[in-house]
This record gives C-alpha cells, sequence and structure tokens, in this order.
C-alpha cells in the first residue's frame, strides 16, 4: 500500500509539472502574439517602409522626367502637364520616406516650387533660333544698302538639311507649259540655286555654296531669292539674314510671265519628283525685291503670327512629298 501511494504521488507530481510547462509555453505564445499583433498595429496599412521598391521608383521617375524636362523642346501646354506629372510622382515618395512632421510640409512646398518652376513657360529651341535670325538682320539692316527693284522675291524663314543624297532637291518650283520656269534648290553638286527660264527659254541662275560662308544648313534663317528688274538689267540675288551671299547681273531685261502656270510646288519639282528635306516656318511672295529692313519687319511679324507656340508650319522630306503653294503661304 505505502509502495502504491508513493507511485500515485510521483504520478501526480509528474502531471502537475507537466501541467505548469503547458501553462508557461501557452503565456509565452500569448505574449508574442500580442507583440506581433502590436506590431502590426504599428506599420498602418497601406504604407511603405523606407525601402519599398514603389517608392524608390517613384523618385527616379522624377528625377527622370526633370533631367528630361530640360532636354527636350516642349511647347508651354506639354511643358505644364510634363511638370504636373513629374510633381504628382513625388507625392508618395515624400509620404512615405520622410515622417510627420514639419519636414514634409516643407518637402511638399519645395515639390509644388520645382513643379513651378519646370512648368514656367520659356523660350522654345525654334523661338531662340528665330531671333537670332532677327538680331541678325537688325545688325545687316544697318550696313547693307539696297534698292527695291520690280520684279519677284521669294521670302522665307527656313531651315535647310544639309544634303544627305545626290541629285537635285528642290525648295520651290513653279512653271508653264510653254517652259517658262522659277526654281530655288540645292543642285546635285550641292550648291543652293536660284534659277530662272525666261519665255524664249534661256536659262538666269545665280548659285551659293551651303555653309556658314553662303546659304547656312541646320540652321533657322531669313531666306531671299530675288531677281530685280533695272532698266535693261536684271539682278537674281540671294540674301542670307540681310546679307547678300550671292548676286548676278545680266545685261538684258527678262521677261518672265507664269501667270498660266498650274501653281507652284513646294519641296519638289513641277513634276512631283526630287523632293527636298527641309523645315519651312514662313513664306511670303512679292512682286520685287525688298530691302533688308522689310526683311526684318517680315521676319518679326512671322514671330507674332505664333507667340510663344511652335512656329513649325510644315517639315518637308522625301517621304512627304512637294506640296502646292496655297496651302503654305502666308
Amino acid at each position: 500500500m505505502a509502495g502504491g501511494s508513493s507511485h500515485q504521488r510521483a504520478v501526480e507530481k509528474a502531471a502537475k509539472l507537466r501541467m505548469a510547462e503547458e501553462v508557461v509555453e501557452t503565456v509565452l505564445e500569448r505574449i508574442q502574439a500580442t507583440s506581433d499583433i502590436a506590431a502590426e498595429k504599428d506599420i498602418p496599412k497601406g504604407r511603405f517602409t523606407p525601402g519599398h521598391p514603389l517608392a524608390i521608383v517613384l523618385a527616379c521617375v522624377f528625377m527622370a522626367m526633370t533631367i528630361a524636362s530640360f532636354l527636350l523642346d516642349l511647347s508651354p501646354i506639354r511643358r505644364i502637364v510634363w511638370a504636373f506629372l513629374a510633381g504628382a510622382a513625388l507625392i508618395y515618395p515624400v509620404i512615405h520616406f520622410i515622417p510627420k512632421s514639419k519636414l514634409r510640409g516643407l518637402a511638399f512646398l519645395g515639390v509644388v516650387g520645382f513643379t513651378v518652376f519646370l512648368g514656367w513657360p520659356r523660350k522654345s529651341a525654334i523661338e531662340l533660333n528665330v531671333e537670332r535670325a532677327l538680331a541678325i538682320l537688325e545688325r545687316n539692316e544697318k550696313q547693307d544698302k539696297q534698292i527695291s527693284l520690280p520684279g519677284f522675291s521669294l521670302q522665307a524663314l527656313i531651315s535647310l538639311d544639309h544634303p544627305k543624297t545626290f541629285g537635285r532637291q528642290y525648295v520651290w518650283d513653279v512653271g508653264t507649259r510653254e517652259g517658262a520656269r522659277e526654281s530655288v534648290y540645292i543642285s546635285a553638286d550641292g550648291l543652293f540655286t536660284f534659277a530662272i527660264v525666261d519665255n524664249k527659254g534661256e536659262l538666269y541662275e545665280v548659285r551659293s555654296q551651303l555653309g556658314s560662308d553662303g546659304v547656312p544648313t541646320d540652321e533657322v534663317i531669313y531666306l531671299a531669292c530675288q531677281v530685280g528688274i533695272s532698266g535693261t538689267d536684271t539682278i537674281l540675288s540671294i540674301v542670307v539674314n540681310g546679307k547678300t551671299v550671292a548676286i548676278r547681273e545680266f545685261p538684258v531685261r527678262l521677261e518672265l510671265d507664269l501667270r498660266n502656270a498650274p501653281g507652284g510646288r513646294i519641296a519638289g519639282d513641277i513634276t512631283d519628283s526630287n523632293f527636298g528635306t527641309f523645315a519651312l516656318y514662313w513664306l511670303a511672295f512679292y512682286n520685287r525685291t525688298l530691302l533688308v529692313k522689310e526683311m526684318q519687319k517680315d521676319a518679326a511679324a512671322a514671330k507674332s503670327y505664333h507667340p510663344g507656340v511652335d512656329y513649325s508650319v510644315h517639315k518637308f522630306s522625301a517621304e512627304t512629298g512637294a506640296v502646292s503653294v496655297g496651302s503654305v503661304a502666308h
């Protein structure tokens, strides 16, 4: 009996120990679960952690758009939209990288200020190039002495592409079935050419080299191709930004009648071939030659047609072909 009682006491003692261990384990599990819950409550749902990939990606997007805004030649409306999108991309990184404090408010003020700076209207590259041509015209107006003669002149704000192919590349062409013709083109040997075929079939032309000493390429210029008739003489000239870069005088009174011409062609010849490549911003025709001060006024007027916007009227290439002069002349 005594042995049985001691065995029973040992069993009860072991049972109590197991119960105590189970209670301790249960308490520890409850404590751990409670701490996990508390930790979860400390991190509000929907918030990024400092190393969250999305916040980093949005910050990088903001930086990329900021750099691109200085590299791209954007119109005022596009610049404003671009700046708004760039600023929006930085909202989430600011919220999740900066704790709630005065620093966050300052950060948002900085984002708003920088967004306004990015979207503030600035002069486009085209506008700057046009103003450069205007400034050169104003200088040459005081130096170049000219007289206005009856005849013909083509006036244009234009940027010619440097020829990349052989063959003629036309800027302007008009002609009659009888053979009278007037043409402006870059020749196969790379010379800027202004050519007239009169009513008798005789050719008169003036040519200039391309480049800084002649007719520049890949920059906006004010170009004038002019025919002036004085007494018994005819003068053909090519004028760039108010400076005469090529001139020829012929001891004949040129007779040219293009009234029966079916219509002039821009960026190609009258057979719709030999296409030129250039950007044309403004075009006008006169029945006389212009003084440099008149060219300057025309260039200033052309700028007023497109205040603060892209000046481009047409961009021509071999893919676009030629168009009627009526669709682009102002």
